[in-house]
């Protein structure tokens, strides 16, 4: 079976992306399921060539026309969370058979992949400015010392269907809340992992102090030792944060919070970390918030100091990018 345009990208940004987690090629084969050979195929063919794509000449013969090309994505793009078997169905319904197979190839050609949709949060002028100043002031920012938090959930069943859509196609499509639900808050830094909290309850001050003082201290001493000011907090502008018992507790612990711009997801690392714990979870197929709390700390215990030690070095460039993007949002 051909491998897709789309997992040799993954391989080449799992090891080789600036942003991405420099992962072993022994990882990436166990995280994509694949043989050894496939990821050093790819990995050599684009070090050569700086491109995945099959190189010309080879293969079979193109067995659609443009005018089957054209049908192919204009099919895709009404059935947008429709699987390769629907637009097969539409395009035999149009008198037009074609393989699965041959389906997907022209897709992937044509720069279309089943992706999920993009979600990025509104960004007035206001925010623009707000993030271009912060990264202007932190350009040089030292970020070895800085713990990088947050907190995420988990559901057992609302998970967002991939559409058909390019790269940077922005695609919305409606999600359905259920009641089984697991919130995480976790922290990392150059060190490594830190430990996380699983709990089913709104988050409010009183719990938010509470896991300062059981989850963030402990793993604070254990990046940096028991000295104060060895570290800062980044945390973002929710108002649990900033409520007046959280800020009280920060105060008499003397933790220094890292200033964070408001809207700013794409710039705090620890997204990276949820994306892949989430794929690592969905793995499973838990029957109760019990055991879905058991994997989502089996699976975080699984992070690799190293993929936590090249999110921080990557904030650098993050920066970066935000100062040439003049605010405006990063792809991260």
């Amino acid at each position: 079976m051909a491998f897709s345009i789309q997992k040799r990208w993954e391989i080449i940004f799992l090891h080789l992306h600036k942003l991405g987690p420099k992962l072993s090629f022994k990882a990436i084969a166990k995280e994509l399921h694949c043989s050894l050979d496939t990821v050093r195929k790819w990995i050599h063919r684009y070090q050569e060539t700086g491109d995945v794509q099959d190189q010309s000449g080879r293969g079979l013969k193109r067995k659609t026309s443009e005018i089957e090309d054209t049908k192919i994505i204009a099919t895709a793009k009404r059935l947008r969370t429709g699987s390769l078997a629907d637009i097969s169905t539409i395009l035999n319904k149009q008198g037009t058979s074609i393989s699965l197979t041959t389906i997907q190839r022209q897709l992937n050609e044509q720069g279309f992949y089943k992706l999920l949709p993009l979600q990025k949060p509104l960004l007035t002028d206001t925010h623009r400015i707000n993030r271009l100043k912060w990264a202007k002031a932190h350009k040089n920012n030292n970020w070895t010392n800085v713990i990088f938090t947050d907190e995420t959930s988990f559901s057992q069943f609302s998970k967002p269907k991939k559409v058909w859509r390019q790269k940077g196609e922005i695609i919305k499509v409606p999600t359905v809340k259920h009641s089984m639900k697991v919130h995480v808050y976790g922290c990392f830094s150059e060190k490594g992992f830190g430990k996380i909290h699983c709990f089913t309850n709104n988050l409010n001050g009183e719990l938010l102090c509470s896991i300062y003082k059981h989850t963030l201290v402990p793993s604070a001493i254990t990046f940096f030792g028991k000295g104060k000011n060895k570290w800062i907090l980044q945390e973002d502008n929710d108002p649990k944060h900033r409520s007046i018992k959280a800020q009280k507790w920060k105060a008499q612990n003397q933790i220094k919070n890292l200033p964070w711009p408001s809207q700013s997801p794409d710039l705090n690392p620890i997204e990276n970390v949820w994306s892949v714990l989430k794929a690592n979870v969905d793995n499973y197929k838990p029957n109760s918030v019990k055991e879905l709390i058991y994997v989502i700390k089996k699976e975080w215990k699984k992070l690799d100091s190293s993929f936590a030690k090249n999110l921080v070095i990557s904030m650098k460039n993050c920066v970066s990018l935000l100062l040439s993007n003049e605010g405006d949002h990063i792809l991260y």
